[in-house]
């Protein structure tokens, strides 16, 4: 609504149906980024065929499932039908990683997914109890939506830093700490 909704693009038709295809295309947001990172893993093994092959098989199951998932959910299915597919590349890359390369353990891996989901859906959960109250009363106009969107930007990164702590995920302050050590490096010429 706030990038797009103007002239042609209306609140009444193009913003719901972008939405529903948007939720869609969310479910497989992690995946897409997993498969970038997956992808350099193998290119550091010196093999750029695997992950084209293992690509190439997903845009199969992809066409598959737009056709089986079209006629239910229209364009949400061709969305639902490429994040299925990315969670499938995702998938068989980490297995044939895993086989590939030995001492690599993906439980650690699995601990901390596990532990960013649950700090995320906390987070959504405040989020949505937080704006159940407020949103209809700042979003009266584009900049009340803007002002809204980019404190609810703020306040989840804030809640995810302080919060990671309290479930153990060490690896946001880890990042933290190396993002500042980088910038000392460029602020001291290094």
């Amino acid at each position: 609504e706030l990038l797009f909704q103007r002239g042609f693009f209306t609140g009444t038709y193009s913003t719901p149906m972008t939405a529903f295809a948007l939720v869609f295309y969310s479910c497989g947001l992690f995946a897409f980024g997993g498969i970038k990172i997956l992808t350099q893993a193998f290119y550091s093994l010196q093999d750029t065929l695997t992950p084209f092959k293992v690509a190439c098989y997903a845009a199969l199951v992809n066409i598959i499932l737009n056709i089986i998932l079209m006629k239910p959910l229209y364009h949400g299915g061709l969305a639902l039908a490429t994040s299925i597919s990315a969670l499938v590349n995702m998938a068989v890359l980490i297995i044939i990683l895993l086989r590939r390369m030995e001492g690599f353990h993906i439980k650690s891996v699995l601990v901390v997914f596990g532990k960013v989901v649950l700090l995320s859906l906390i987070i959504i959960g405040g989020l949505h109890f937080i704006s159940s109250f407020y949103w209809g009363t700042l979003t009266q106009n584009k900049l009340g939506t803007f002002l809204t969107l980019t404190a609810i930007g703020i306040v989840t990164a804030g809640m995810f830093v302080l919060l990671s702590p309290l479930i153990g995920l060490k690896e946001t302050w880890e990042i933290i700490g190396k993002l500042r050590s980088s910038g000392k490096d460029k602020g001291n010429g290094k």
